[in-house]
C-alpha cells in the first residue's frame, strides 16, 4: 500500500526536513532534537531513517521518543558491540509521529565507550 500526500496550501518544501547526525557521532547518551513541529495544531512525523555505527565498546541500544513524553517510546533498535558497520536503513511504511505541538528526539541508551552512532532520517510536518 502506498501513501499519496496532497498539499492543500503552502510551498511543499517547508513541510519536510531531514537531520543528520553531529560530526561525531551520537555520543554518551546525549539526547538529540530531530524536529519540532512548532504550531500546537500540527504533528511531526518520522518517515525513514539510516543508521550506521562503528564498532562501539559497550552494547546500546537507540531510540527515538516523542519530545513531550520521553516515556512514549517510537522506536527502539539494539545495537552490539559489532555495530551497524555496513548500515541499516529503516522505512515505516505508517510514519512514526510525535504527539500533536511536539517533537521527535532520539539518543542512545548507554554510553557506547568506543565508536559513535550515526543517524540520518527525514519526514515531514503536517
Amino acid at each position: 500500500m502506498s501513501l499519496t500526500l496532497t498539499k492543500l496550501s503552502g510551498p511543499l518544501e517547508t513541510d519536510y526536513w531531514s537531520y543528520s547526525s553531529p560530526l561525531n557521532g551520537l555520543v554518551n547518551s546525549a539526547t538529540y532534537q530531530l524536529v519540532v513541529a512548532g504550531q500546537s495544531n500540527k504533528k511531526a512525523y518520522l518517515v525513514n531513517l539510516h543508521i550506521i555505527t562503528e564498532a562501539l565498546g559497550a552494547a546500546t541500544e537507540l531510540i527515538v521518543v516523542d519530545s513531550t513524553n520521553s516515556l512514549n517510546t517510537l522506536f527502539r533498535i539494539k545495537i552490539g558491540t559489532a555495530g551497524l558497520v555496513n548500515g541499516m536503513f529503516v522505512t515505516f511504511a505508517t510514519p512514526i509521529y510525535a504527539s500533536v505541538g511536539g517533537g521527535i528526539q532520539f539518543r542512545t541508551t548507554t554510553a557506547s565507550i568506543t565508536g559513535a552512532v550515526y543517524v540520518n532520517c527525514a519526514g515531514y510536518i503536517v
